[in-house]
């Protein structure tokens, strides 16, 4: 039985549905996404205001934590751990992306991918940044696959970063950035 009390160190319950949308590792930790882990690096300290520093990266850690634990549940996809890029999107089942650990893109940036009923739909990422060429890429990719959707965002991430979200419209019909 679930219990309804919440725990007082997770109030929202953030930390319960995010068990439910992305499991947990080994260890029993949850299995966020690239980047998102709790707790942030100790190196996020610094001799002249070490908690204040600290405390704004645990901040930021848990509204990067909010925000995509929101974003998944209102569009329903599993995780998936096997895609990486634009490539893996246009596979037909749950196979790996064919270039296994993709780098080709800068652009994936704290990439995580997304299925539905065993099928690859999403995947988003948040690059520290975008340039023309790079956006005019995943254009023409929308344009040579008209199953593929791109839309931009702000990045859930943090640090000033972009959402970018490619979809598969022939299997779910409408994403939104977070």
């Amino acid at each position: 039985m679930t219990s309804t009390v919440p725990d007082r160190d997770d109030p929202s319950g953030v930390n319960a549905r995010a068990v439910a949308l992305f499991g947990r590792r080994e260890d029993g930790t949850i299995a966020w996404p690239y980047g998102i882990a709790d707790p942030p690096s100790r190196n996020h300290r610094t001799r002249d205001d070490p908690d204040a520093v600290f405390e704004a990266a645990l901040r930021g850690r848990r509204d990067a934590q909010r925000i995509l634990v929101a974003w998944a549940q209102r569009h329903g996809p599993r995780p998936d751990d096997l895609g990486c890029c634009p490539q893996w999107l246009r596979r037909r089942g749950g196979a790996g992306c064919p270039y296994g650990e993709c780098d080709r893109w800068r652009w994936t940036d704290h990439v995580t991918t997304r299925s539905l009923d065993g099928q690859p739909v999403a995947l988003t990422a948040a690059p520290y940044g975008m340039d023309e060429d790079e956006r005019a890429e995943l254009e023409d990719w929308a344009e040579e696959y008209p199953d593929l959707a791109v839309a931009y965002g702000t990045g859930w991430y943090g640090a000033d970063t972009t959402q970018v979200l490619l979809w598969r419209r022939d299997r779910i019909r409408t994403l939104a950035c977070a």
